[in-house]
């Protein structure tokens, strides 16, 4: 699986005005749980395609926390054609398993 650098929110805004399914992580650079996800997403062996884009909540504009009422980060999340089509929200004190992942990434190639 690739991991995509870390973008902000225009970048984030440019993805969603392009078509297809877009596998994206929300995440914070403090968020301990983030980056054991990303790291592991990193090593995630897949026979698809997949690309998974971290989206920065530490950017300094932070309108993306409200406008996707992001309360917990890693939050992850599938957008087709900017919509969201799969959600899945970290836990308190465990983030993000990788049957989180897998579930993200069979959402993206169904069609």
């Amino acid at each position: 699986m690739k991991v995509a650098e870390r973008i902000g929110k225009d970048d984030f805004n440019k993805l969603m005005n392009s078509p297809g399914r877009h596998l994206i992580v929300f995440a914070a650079k403090w968020c301990g749980f983030c980056s054991r996800f990303i790291d592991q997403a990193q090593s995630f062996e897949t026979s698809k395609d997949v690309l998974l884009s971290v989206v920065d909540t530490d950017d300094p504009d932070e309108s993306l926390w409200d406008e996707f009422s992001i309360r917990i980060v890693p939050t992850l999340a599938v957008f087709d054609n900017g919509k969201i089509i799969f959600r899945r929200d970290g836990k308190s004190g465990i983030g993000l398993r990788m049957s989180d992942l897998e579930e993200g990434i069979s959402k993206t190639i169904d069609s």
